[in-house]
């Protein structure tokens, strides 16, 4: 397992995020519903949890794939994801 040397977290409204990845969340949306959504607009997530140490850890453990990607590190309302 790999470790992330720094992860930094861009926070995002839902509207800042729209404007900025072309989606439609919405602050009524949990955790399910905003995946769904980013998926159903042409992007994809690698992990989403309300906690940040899940991100860093999904991403140390399957670091043979993350480490191809090109992750952008988001919280948008207090959801944690790495998009890509």
């Amino acid at each position: 397992m790999n470790e992330i040397q720094s992860v930094e977290f861009t926070f995002y409204t839902g509207n800042e995020f729209n404007k900025k990845y072309g989606t439609g969340i919405n602050d009524h949306m949990g955790i399910i519903e905003m995946t769904d959504h980013i998926e159903e607009n042409d992007l994809s997530y690698f992990y989403a949890s309300y906690n940040e140490e899940d991100i860093i850890s999904a991403i140390e453990e399957e670091w043979e794939v993350a480490e191809n990607l090109k992750i952008d590190y988001v919280n948008i309302d207090g959801v944690y994801m790495a998009i890509y």
